[in-house]
């Protein structure tokens, strides 16, 4: 099957065609079925470390804990294996074991619970206040995560969104506090991180600068992502994850000898025909493609959309 993400097309070969995994298929059968249990959460580790997933996010891990506690430590340590940064710097390891500790949390707590203790924890380092998190405040801590920004950077967030037009900020602030669990489809920007760093990264060639602009310039860009996205979303019902890929405008931003100016004057093309392709994830239809079209009254996810 056609498809960016890896996991996907693993589980899909575990599922469909084992002979191309011999050291899977020659698993007893109960040891293949907890390793295709855990590559089917559609979770990813990082997203989370980053402030980039939803609360939806967790609930795969969450239901792995109802039907086995053990498959929980099993996907965890299995991230751990598979990505190499994660035990190599003492300072990535150090965050992902906080990040492990608070989803561990899971086996007793619901996904909300989980994922609010672990921001408001990001909260405490960054000195922003904690009192209002779950009433709101997700989108402050959430962008600080992807930025990297050390507690005495988090004014130069809040100024940047204070500049954004009053419409840009509601809708950064909306998009960011949805959980998609209980109030429909939240959208996962997948590698918004590295294309909020990217852009401020082009920003800071001038030395003038003190990154605010940068900051400003990514999150106009990361509202009009979601503006998009939504548009397609609200055709369809239903509830959960929307998993939208930046990966072309984060590394068009890369991109040797790129200037800010140049790339906000290229980055409106790439927006417009990125594809709008996206990844559902639900409680009950984890891989559920459709083409875009008008909804029938029984439509629920929109799946891969394209224009």
């Amino acid at each position: 099957m056609e498809s960016v993400d890896h996991d996907l097309i693993l589980r899909n070969a575990m599922s469909a065609c084992p002979g191309l995994l011999p050291s899977y298929q020659r698993l007893d059968q109960g040891r293949r079925n907890a390793v295709l249990a855990v590559a089917s959460t559609a979770f990813n580790l990082g997203q989370f470390l980053q402030g980039e997933s939803l609360p939806a996010s967790l609930a795969p891990l969450k239901d792995l804990c109802k039907s086995d506690p053990s498959l929980l430590r099993f996907t965890l340590f299995s991230w751990m294996a598979r990505v190499p940064i994660f035990t190599k710097m003492k300072s990535v390891f150090d965050g992902v074991k906080v990040g492990c500790e608070h989803l561990f949390g899971l086996e007793q707590e619901d996904a909300t619970v989980v994922y609010d203790k672990f921001l408001w924890h990001h909260a405490r380092k960054l000195d922003i206040p904690t009192d209002d998190l779950r009433r709101g405040d997700r989108h402050l801590v959430r962008l600080s995560m992807m930025l990297r920004a050390k507690a005495k950077e988090v004014d130069r967030v809040r100024l940047a969104l204070d500049r954004l037009e009053p419409t840009a900020r509601a809708l950064l602030v909306a998009e960011l506090n949805m959980t998609g669990v209980d109030d429909g489809w939240g959208i996962l920007v997948y590698h918004a991180p590295a294309l909020l760093r990217n852009i401020l990264s082009l920003d800071k060639q001038n030395p003038d600068s003190d990154g605010t602009n940068g900051v400003m310039h990514g999150l106009v860009l990361l509202a009009k992502v979601f503006r998009e996205s939504r548009a397609k979303l609200d055709r369809h019902l239903g509830i959960g994850v929307y998993t939208v890929s930046v990966h072309s405008l984060a590394s068009k931003a890369a991109t040797k000898g790129m200037t800010l100016n140049r790339f906000l004057d290229e980055s409106a093309f790439v927006l417009e025909h990125m594809g709008d392709e996206g990844l559902v994830n639900t409680r009950d239809s984890m891989d559920h493609f459709v083409k875009s079209h008008p909804p029938s009254d029984h439509a629920r996810s929109p799946g891969r959309i394209r224009r």
